[in-house]
């Protein structure tokens, strides 16, 4: 065994200390209808353990959170990991935008490498400070509690070298304890012809067409309003 694939027991043990302690955090939590977010130490919970093992150092993986622009009970937020190295040029970034920012042909894949892709993608969130030049941003998500027993996932996206490694499986199976404690019922959320299966046959979920016509009619008055309802995934608790 080289020196390089030992096993780094130190990093290990920070893990395990890591997990143990927003696992406690969120098993102690009691869910306030009063409150109009979930808090941060409890979304920790959704951070997947594969993503501090991806860190250089696990203690730098952070759960950041944006302001919510949903009247509803939303969680916004980011997984980044803070590093010590500048990961966007802010002058070239400028540059892109000025050219970029409003054209429906351009696509993230063909931006500079003087830009993180996901910089680029959620450039609105770096000009607000949500997170820096040097954050390393892993995945975003932002649902609410759009009915008492329902859960709308808005958005979940994650950096493109981190897709097929399991880290969306463990999130969701977090998600899915984290709205049984909020007495929710049914998790939605609208995806994509090229994702669906990921979704129907990976985590189990049903296409709501495929669903009782009580069950659709429940859960499509809480849904954003879309012209096809064919995409929307159920998972049911």
């Amino acid at each position: 065994m080289t020196e390089a694939s030992k096993p780094d027991f130190h990093k290990i043990s920070t893990i395990e200390d890591i997990v143990r302690k927003d696992r406690s955090v969120f098993q102690n939590w009691i869910p306030q209808d009063t409150l109009p977010f979930i808090p941060q130490p409890v979304l920790r919970y959704l951070i997947p353990t594969d993503l501090f093992s991806s860190a250089r150092d696990p203690n730098q993986i952070d759960l950041v959170i944006v302001p919510s622009r949903y009247k509803t009970k939303t969680s916004q937020f980011f997984v980044v990991e803070h590093t010590e190295t500048t990961l966007t040029d802010m002058e070239v970034l400028k540059e892109y935008r000025d050219k970029y920012n409003n054209s429906r042909s351009f696509r993230a894949s063909a931006i500079s490498t003087e830009i993180d892709p996901m910089h680029w993608l959620y450039r609105s969130n770096l000009y607000d400070n949500t997170f820096t030049v040097k954050d390393r941003v892993l995945l975003t998500a932002d649902f609410a509690k759009v009915a008492p027993e329902h859960l709308h996932v808005h958005v979940y996206d994650q950096r493109d070298d981190l897709r097929g490694k399991g880290i969306a499986t463990d999130f969701y199976r977090r998600l899915n304890d984290m709205a049984r404690n909020m007495d929710c019922k049914y998790i939605t959320g609208i995806n994509r012809a090229r994702n669906i299966g990921f979704f129907t046959n990976v985590l189990g979920r049903s296409l709501l067409v495929d669903m009782s016509p009580d069950v659709q009619r429940i859960l499509i008055k809480n849904l954003p309003r879309i012209n096809d309802y064919r995409f929307v995934t159920v998972t049911s608790l």
